[in-house]
């Protein structure tokens, strides 16, 4: 599984896990916990991350890569 687009971001930008939550205004631990796909964002987490940075992440980033199981 490659790294999610959001830790892609952080290097791309040379930004610190601690620096970008403080501006998305969450913690480093729900940060790290979505860029290591064990959480799914709200929907407002997920336009705050999108403006912030400046649409290089997509809101279908945090869409699951797998459909769900069935039934």
């Amino acid at each position: 599984m490659s790294d999610h687009p959001l830790k892609n971001y952080r290097a791309i930008t040379n930004r610190s896990i601690d620096s970008l939550a403080k501006e998305i205004g969450t913690s480093r631990i729900t940060l790290w916990r979505i860029e290591n796909r064990k959480q799914v964002p709200s929907l407002g987490l997920v336009a705050k991350i999108v403006r912030i940075t400046n649409g290089m992440v997509r809101a279908d980033d945090f869409l699951p890569s797998e459909p769900p199981p069935a039934g």
